[in-house]
């Protein structure tokens, strides 16, 4: 499946979906369903506006591109994703796999700057912590794109697979990007995305 059609199918979705919206949904995609969800981030700023997130953000494309889990039996895992909101990316999103590829291979010429430092150390660090950190323009190609670090539960996420992924974003409440609780994608995308099948 074609991943702009899948992302068509599934803003259409959410965006019917969110219209009946009540607390238990919102605590669906916020992962507030259990003690520690609830509890996760509390003390943080950006906890109190991913409920504005999941009311006014809009459904986004964003790539997988690592994962870390720091225990084998763990539900827990950690996510890199790129995001860009320049319109190229969601005509062309393969460019998310050309950036992806470079910094796997951490291609860097010269003496990295301090800035570059610092995305290093979000990129190989398997405990950084990185939201809406701008990817340098040597490693980017020159494109507009970000990384951001998502603490995951597999079981909130069975089928979750690096690659294309779903996100809520809404810039003007957080910088965070909110992954997209498999519920709210509609069941003919969310068996391509199982398969591996979306391009």
């Amino acid at each position: 499946m074609e991943v702009r059609l899948a992302l068509e199918e599934v803003v259409k979705a959410y965006d019917e979906a969110r219209k009946t919206f009540g607390k238990e949904e919102e605590n669906l995609i916020l992962g507030r369903e259990t003690l520690r969800g609830k509890l996760l981030g509390f003390m943080t700023s950006a906890y109190y506006r991913r409920p504005k997130v999941v009311k006014y953000g809009e459904v986004v494309l964003g790539y997988a591109f690592r994962d870390f889990k720091p225990s084998p039996k763990s539900p827990y895992f950690r996510v890199w994703v790129l995001y860009s909101p320049a319109l190229e990316f969601k005509e062309k999103p393969a460019i998310y796999v050309d950036i992806a590829n470079k910094l796997l291979s951490n291609q860097n010429d010269g003496k990295p700057d301090k800035a570059l430092r610092k995305f290093l150390t979000a990129l190989n660090e398997n405990y950084a912590d990185a939201t809406s950190l701008e990817v340098p323009p040597s490693l980017s190609d020159g494109h507009f794109v970000t990384l951001s670090i998502i603490d995951c539960d597999e079981r909130r996420f069975p089928e979750f697979r690096l690659g294309y992924n779903f996100f809520l974003s809404s810039p003007s409440d957080s910088k965070e990007l909110l992954p997209l609780h498999p519920r709210f994608i509609p069941i003919e995308v969310y068996k391509a995305y199982a398969e591996g099948e979306l391009q």
